[in-house]
């Protein structure tokens, strides 16, 4: 089922494929209409996250098949093997399961700045297969790497996908990876190695020309384009380059986040932020889940939404198999000061970031409502 969504600039870093679509006979900088057909969130229910009795994690290192290209390694190719994951004590340790899918971790590791986790995925034709997930500093969410490359020939990135945002994991393997992430963390010495075990499961291109040659032919390779399509199934108005006005940004009521119905919620710590609970409330109309993050910055709630997705069904890697694109109101507390828009609040940096709250999140009735509606609840 196709569906109208906005059209906008090409943009570095942040991009949805949305070619084919009708043009919008609407004010594209204040709503987006219906989004979808109406989806059952309850039946995403995950099993508790337990830990993996040892004689079943033999078992399923043998089965397991790794499907990322060879890792370059001193001008040297290497294949990424369970053996090596191992010896990394990167094998499968936590189990749980949603929708019949079975999601087995890794203790979690730092890659680059990024928390990060291997995990091990039951797919429905019965294989097990190795996925990488990684932490996004700006966001502060879970996210899925399908490819990497070079800067320079030196520094790794990690793959966007089609959207860095069709990349994030629904909410409850992010709550299972956030608690991993607290209570069971292991130092690996060898930062070569760390890379090897984490981009070994992915796809290779050698620069991001290469990368942007394979997406504009449509010969990006690995199960993720085979389970995603490239058109997102929804977007909202606006890129990094050219943000609208907070104060004229909203959205239709059907598809606004219902804050009378939290689904799930979350505790989770992170360099940038240090402490924030994130929130996940389903549409009015039940097409689409918002997670909202929340922190205190000086005795000052200041929130953001982490993430706006689908109810589609979640694929072997972990993402859903129908995404969306959130646009202004995807900006995150802390973003790229190239990515600010012209909003970052240059008094409060913190590294490559700027504070987007004093100038652009604060204004933003979608914000606006949620700290109002909690703040109500708080109070009762």
């Amino acid at each position: 089922m196709k569906f109208n969504i906005f059209r906008r600039k090409q943009e570095t870093g942040k991009t949805a494929e949305t070619t084919g679509f009708q043009t919008p006979n609407w004010d594209s900088t204040k709503t987006v209409p219906f989004a979808g057909e109406t989806k059952s969130f309850n039946a995403e229910k995950p099993t508790a996250l337990t830990q993996i009795p040892s004689e079943r994690v033999e078992e399923l290192l043998q089965t397991t098949e790794i499907d990322g290209d060879p890792f370059p390694i001193n001008g040297e190719n290497h294949v990424l093997t369970t053996e090596t994951l191992a010896d990394a004590g990167l094998s499968p340790h936590y189990e749980t399961s949603i929708r019949g899918i079975s999601f087995n971790f890794s203790k979690c590791f730092q890659i680059q700045g990024h928390d990060a986790c291997i995990a091990y995925v039951k797919t429905p034709d019965g294989k097990i297969k190795t996925r990488a997930y990684y932490r996004s500093n700006s966001a502060g969410l879970w996210r899925y790497c399908p490819e990497y490359g070079y800067n320079n020939g030196i520094n790794i990135w990690f793959g966007k996908g089609y959207n860095e945002e069709a990349l994030t994991l629904p909410p409850n393997l992010q709550k299972h990876l956030n608690a991993i992430s607290e209570m069971d963390q292991i130092q690996l010495e060898n930062p070569q190695t760390t890379k090897f075990c984490f981009f070994g499961t992915a796809k290779f291109y050698q620069d991001r020309r290469d990368q942007n040659i394979a997406r504009i032919n449509d010969e990006l390779r690995g199960d993720y384009y085979e389970e995603t399509p490239k058109k997102c199934s929804f977007a909202f108005s606006g890129t990094s380059e050219q943000k609208n006005p907070p104060e004229e940004s909203d959205c239709d009521k059907r598809i606004a986040p219902d804050y009378h119905q939290e689904i799930i919620s979350y505790q989770s710590h992170t360099r940038l932020y240090g402490d924030f609970t994130t929130r996940v409330y389903p549409s009015n109309d039940g097409s689409l889940l918002y997670s909202v993050c929340e922190t205190e910055v000086n005795g000052e709630r200041q929130a953001w939404v982490g993430n706006i997705e689908t109810t589609a069904p979640i694929g072997s890697t972990g993402c859903r198999t129908k995404w969306g694109y959130g646009g202004d109101f995807s900006t995150p507390l802390y973003e790229y000061r190239s990515q600010s828009g012209g909003y970052g609040d240059m008094e409060n940096d913190k590294g490559n970031y700027t504070s987007m709250w004093k100038n652009y999140l604060s204004k933003l009735p979608l914000i606006k409502r949620y700290l109002e509606k909690t703040n109500k609840e708080a109070e009762k």
